[in-house]
Parts: structure tokens; C-alpha cells; sequence
């Protein structure tokens, strides 16, 4: 990025700079009389912003250099008394085409209202990089209240030393009130430990992130860093559609936490050291049409497994995770976070709110899979690459004697690599045994091909392993066989700003524009559910500009309650493949239609009208031999004569039926 400066605090005469030249300056020609000097004229500027908008919703933010520092002033200063907000919703607008320099961190209290960044359409996002100014670190955003973002660009690396800035934004309540999260069309960058730490939002917490792209989430020294979000205490809502990251840890973290609705749809995960979603309880959730590539690629410690502190009963962390809800946690007797409403009165869980037979859970059309050909040497220790120890009977994992944090000669052994689809109990619930758990259509260690690899090649495979094996402490790697820039995605430098197929660009104004893509190629995964290829959408433009989230929505529960709405009504092998007439017919308000099968196939039961219009699908999933009857309500349908046909690929019969209103 090359940015004119035409003036600024201290003299320099007019000329184009890089921002890592910009940065160079920040560290060497900013005296500490030049930096009170140039504080004193952001908050003048910023109090003349903020007096010109009184009576007003939006306050827009000028950038560029000459105004380093006068976005989270601005902010800031935008209190009554430096107390209460002077508008609790306001609208702080950045101009599109510009950089924005941000010296220290947004700490506002707003615990009624919402924080509100909004970034001009019709352009490049605006960036905010920040910076530390005369080796002071500027800390992390503090906001205690709610927080709306729609189309920004920020970078969260300092910029004078690289240092990553551990959490964006650290969020908190008063008073137990509800916040919310809420995330549109924003590019983040380089976030070591929280996107959003919100573990302190105790009210219930909503959280939703769409047509967005957390990029390069990772921390060089754990594995548990680099998240979009962190809460454990109850959530109301979790809703993340069309969103890609890159480089995670505990990506979405709601351990302990009751999450009473949870909405997963056309996702892309890429490259997740642990778990993408840390989260067993669940009183709604669907998860659909997302990518899992290398996900859990690390695998699990067995000491640390066998402690409970993941899962209920101690079992592996798979892709998806569901447990019945209870208070406390097998022998760690940690509490859930549940809200009051499913509480007796003596603290127990009240069943006849939040039982078994309450848990709605629908996974369906996603695909998982990891890139074992490339990890091959770190999961099976070809060649002894990484150690192990045949002695104990260690093998196909990177093991280390540690005598820090565990007692002397006891050692690493990891398991769960790659990472599992479900664990025994989570399969089990979703083995079809409860009406309202269910899934379909999942693609298990499939090959998933995207324009850029999740995994480039054995070289970068390679640098991954050694950097998961410096983690379980093996010994033997120096500093450079650790550097984590040979598998992000990007440059690593915060000094240049990603643009059009470059790392030192002028912003990006959609994602395509990124040398990065995570679109599908050659044979691509679609949905059943909505005929769209699988995983994020944000990579192809023509498919994220006609995506509409409220149709996806509605197709997506219309296949939840198709499935969970037909019954078996006889196992065993029918003879033949039968579709029965509906009964009653003529009928009003419902009518149930039972067919048979013969063989496990996919089965599609489909309505039409006269005119051959379809009006409603069924089912449209695979079922195993046997004998099966749904019910149909058509609320929205006049009174006429109407189509059922069911299609089994070997076998399809129609019938008809009438509607009398």
C-alpha cells in the first residue's frame, strides 16, 4: 500500500511511503513532545467531529495518516462527561479506499447500547492497523456492551515490533444484561488468542458472523490460540453462515456453556490445530454444508483427554460433539453455564425443558477431511521423524518426557489423529434413535480440492509437524525449522496490506481479490439442500452475491423437518418397493403416506400441483430397507388436486391426492 502523506505531526515533506516504512518512522521520529502534541490535536479533532453530530446517528471518521489515531479517539471521546454515551447506538463510519492508524485501544462503557463500525460500500474495506507508538504496547479494544461490524478490515499484529496483540476486542456486561456480537462482510487478520473474548457477557450472549473471513488465526507459541470467539458462560444464540478460517485453534469456544440455538451453514475451516468448535451442549443446532479440512490435525494428549476436561466422558473430541445436559461434569465436577429458565429450584436440570427429548440437532451435507497423504510422516512416524518410544509402547506419535507440567518420565501420547467425525456417545445420539437428532448426507474422508490446498506441500507439511512437535515438547528443532510462515496464508507481516493478488496491495473490496481461495474444484461437493456447492461461497463471487440467507434458512429447515418428520413404521426387508395411497383422502388438514423400500437408497418424496409445480419435498435423504410413513400439512395450499411421488433411483410411482379446504 502507498499512502501520500501531505502533513502530519512532525515535518516531513511530501512523498509516497510503504506502511512498513510508515512503521519505521513511528519508532524513530516520534519525540515525546511530537506525540502529546499530535494526542492533543486528535482529541481536538475528534471533539469537533462529535459536537457537529449532536442530534445525530453517525459520525464519519476521516483516516489517512494525517489522522493516525483519531478513529478510536474519536470513539473514546464520544461520552457525556466521560461517563454514559451521548448516543448509546451510535454509527462510527470509516471511509472506504483508506487506512486508518489506531495508536491505543477502543475502552468505552455501553453496556445498554451497541458499538456500532461501520466501514463506506463501493470500494475497497477501510483497514485499521494499529500500532504501538514509542514502544508502548496500545493494548486491546475494551468494550462492555455490544458490538455491530460491517465491512472493516482490520489487522491486529502490532505493527513496530510484530508482536501479536493477543485479543481484538475483550468484551464485558453490567448488571448481567444480554450482548450480542454481530459481523458482516469483515476481513480479520492475525488474532493470537480472541477475535471476540466475551467471557465475561454473563446476560446471555448472541454471537453472529456472516460473509466473513478470519484469516491466519494462530498463536506460534499454543495451540489453543487464534479463536473468532470465547465464552463460557450460557449463549443464546451462535449464528455463523458463509464465513471462512484459516489457522485456528478452539475457533469457536463455548466450553461448559449451554447454547440454547446454534446455526452452522456453507462454512470453510481450514487447517484447525484442535477443535473448531469446542461446544458438547446444545438445546437447538444445525450444522450444515460446511468444509472441515485438516481439522484436529494435531490430535489429542491422552493424559490431558483422560482428565475430562474436553469431553463428558472422557472420550475423543470428534468434528461434532452433543451430550445430554446436566449440571456438573463427570468427576472434574465443573459446572455448566445454564440459564436459570432450565434450572429447578434446587439447581438441578429441569428435564421437562431441557431433557433428551428437547435437544433438537440436525447435521446434514457437510464434508470432513484431512490431507493424510502430506501429514503422513507426523501420523505415522515414518522413519522415526518425530519420535517415539518403543519401549512404553508409543508409536505413531510425537512423544516427549516432560517434567514440567506432569511427573517426571511420564509422556506424551497422542491420539485421535486425524481427528474423528463423532465420538461413540455423539454417534450414538445421532444414530437415528431420536427423532430430533439426526443426520445426512455427510461425506466422511472425502477428498476435498480447493483452488488453494489447505496444504500446499510436503514442505509446508513438514514445517506443520515440526512446529506440532515443538508443541509436545520433543526436542531437536532449532527457531527456524519453527517459523509458522511457511503455512499461513498470507505474508505474516502486518506492515503490508493484502490486496488485489498481492500482500502489499491498497485493501481488498471482496475476497476474491485475495492470492487465496478456497473455492471447490474439480469434483465439487454440492448440497441437497439448496444445489449449492459446499463450504464458504465468499471465493466465488456470482454464488456470494446471489446468496440469500433467509432462503437458505427456510430450505434448511424444511430438510431438518422432512427428515425428522418420517417415522419407521416396520424394519426387516419389504419384498417389494410400494407406495400406498394417502389416507384419508380427500383430506383436511393432514394426510399420512406410507411407502416401503427394499433397499437402503436415497429416497426423494416430492408434491406437485396440477400444473406440475412442486410444492413440497418430503424427504430427500438416504434410508435403509424398510418400511416408512411421513405426514404432510399443506397449511399454505388451496384446495385442488395434487401429485406424491416417491423416487428411489431403482423405483418411482406417483399418486394422486386431494385437498379439501
Amino acid at each position: 500500500m502507498k499512502i501520500i502523506i501531505l502533513t502530519f505531526c512532525f515535518s516531513i515533506s511530501v512523498i509516497n511511503l510503504s506502511l512498513a516504512q510508515y512503521s519505521q518512522i513511528i519508532r524513530t521520529a516520534n519525540t515525546n513532545s511530537n506525540l502529546q502534541a499530535h494526542v492533543q490535536a486528535m482529541q481536538a479533532r475528534a471533539d469537533s467531529l462529535i459536537n457537529a453530530a449532536i442530534g445525530t446517528d453517525t459520525i464519519t471518521i476521516p483516516g489517512g495518516l494525517i489522522n493516525a489515531g483519531l478513529f478510536e479517539t474519536t470513539i473514546n471521546r464520544d461520552t457525556t462527561k466521560g461517563i454514559g454515551r451521548n448516543n448509546i447506538n451510535r454509527i462510527y463510519k470509516l471511509t472506504k479506499n483508506t487506512l486508518y492508524i489506531q495508536y491505543s485501544g477502543i475502552n468505552i462503557k455501553n453496556s445498554t447500547g451497541k458499538l456500532s463500525i461501520v466501514g463506506e460500500q463501493g470500494g475497497k474495506k477501510p483497514v485499521i492497523v494499529i500500532t504501538g507508538v514509542n514502544g508502548v504496547d496500545p493494548g486491546e479494544n475494551l468494550v462492555e456492551g455490544s458490538i455491530k461490524l460491517d465491512n472493516i478490515h482490520m489487522q491486529n499484529m502490532i505493527t513496530n515490533d510484530s508482536r501479536m496483540n493477543n485479543n481484538c476486542f475483550t468484551c464485558n456486561t453490567k448488571n448481567n444484561l444480554p450482548q450480542s456480537v454481530d459481523v458482516n462482510n469483515c476481513f480479520f487478520e492475525f488474532i493470537s488468542l480472541d477475535t471476540f473474548s466475551c467471557d465475561a457477557y454473563t446476560g446471555g450472549a448472541k454471537f453472529r458472523f456472516t460473509n466473513s473471513y478470519f484469516r491466519n488465526l494462530f498463536n506460534p507459541n499454543q495451540w489453543w490460540g487464534g479463536r473468532v470467539f470465547y465464552c463460557k458462560h450460557s449463549i443464546d444464540t451462535v449464528w455463523v453462515e458463509n464465513c471462512t478460517v484459516t489457522d485456528g485453534g478452539l475457533i469457536f469456544l463455548q466450553q461448559y456453556s449451554l447454547c440454547k440455538y446454534a446455526y452452522y451453514n456453507h462454512n470453510t475451516i481450514v487447517n484447525s490445530n484442535k477443535y473448531w468448535q469446542l461446544g458438547i451442549y446444545y438445546l437447538e443446532g444445525y450444522w450444515a454444508n460446511n468444509l472441515f479440512i485438516n481439522q484436529n490435525w494435531v490430535g489429542e494428549d491422552y493424559n490431558i483427554l483422560k482428565g475430562g476436561t474436553e469431553d463428558t466422558d472422557f472420550l475423543e473430541m470428534g468434528n461434532f460433539g452433543l451430550d445430554t445436559i446436566t449440571v456438573q461434569r463427570g468427576k472434574t465436577l465443573n459446572t455448566l453455564f445454564i440459564q436459570k429458565e432450565f434450572l429447578n429450584s434446587d439447581g438441578t436440570v429441569n428435564q421437562s425443558k431441557c431433557g433428551l427429548d428437547k435437544i433438537k440437532a440436525f447435521v446434514s451435507d457437510n464434508a470432513m477431511w484431512t490431507d493424510t497423504v502430506l501429514l503422513a510422516p507426523y501420523y505415522k512416524n515414518i522413519n522415526n521423524a518425530y519420535g517415539k518410544d518403543t519401549k512404553n509402547g508409543i508409536t505413531g506419535a510425537p512423544l516427549s518426557y516432560v517434567t514440567t507440567i506432569r511427573p517426571a518420565n511420564t509422556p506424551y501420547k497422542v491420539i485421535n489423529v486425524p481427528g474423528i467425525w463423532m465420538n461413540s456417545r455423539t454417534a450414538d445420539l445421532f444414530s437415528g434413535k431420536f427423532k430430533n437428532i439426526r443426520q445426512q448426507n455427510n461425506h466422511i474422508n472425502v477428498q476435498i480440492n480447493t483452488v488453494t490446498p489447505g496444504i500446499k506441500d510436503a514442505t509446508v507439511a513438514d514445517a506443520m509437524a515440526k512446529w506440532d512437535a515443538k508443541q509436545y515438547m520433543v526436542p531437536g528443532f532449532s527457531k527456524a525449522d519453527l517459523q509458522n510462515t511457511a503455512y499461513i496464508f498470507g505474508d505474516w507481516d502486518p506492515t503490508t496490506i493484502p490486496g488485489y493478488k498481492t500482500e502489499d496491495g491498497e485493501g481488498i473490496s471482496k475476497f476474491s481479490d485475495l492470492n487465496e481461495n478456497f473455492a471447490q474444484t474439480g469434483t465439487v461437493l454440492i448440497s441437497t439442500i439448496d444445489g449449492l456447492p459446499l463450504g464458504s461461497l465468499i471465493w466465488n463471487d456470482d454464488q456470494n452475491s446471489a446468496y440469500n440467507s433467509k432462503d437458505e434458512y427456510t430450505k434448511l429447515m424444511t430438510s431438518y423437518n422432512n427428515l425428522t418428520n418420517v417415522k419407521t413404521i416396520a424394519t426387516g426387508i419389504p419384498a417389494i418397493y410400494k407406495l400406498q395411497q394417502n389416507y384419508p383422502n380427500p383430506f383436511n388438514p393432514v394426510t399420512t403416506i406410507k411407502y416401503s423400500i427394499s433397499k437402503e437408497s436415497h429416497v426423494s418424496l416430492k408434491v406437485f400441483d396440477i400444473l406440475g409445480k412442486e410444492v413440497a419435498n418430503l424427504v430427500s435423504s438416504k434410508q435403509t430397507a424398510g418400511s416408512y410413513e411421513v405426514n404432510f400439512y399443506p397449511a399454505k395450499l388451496s384446495s385442488g388436486v395434487y401429485f406424491y411421488k416417491l423416487d428411489t433411483g431403482d423405483f418411482v410411482q406417483t399418486k394422486k391426492m386431494q385437498l379439501i379446504k
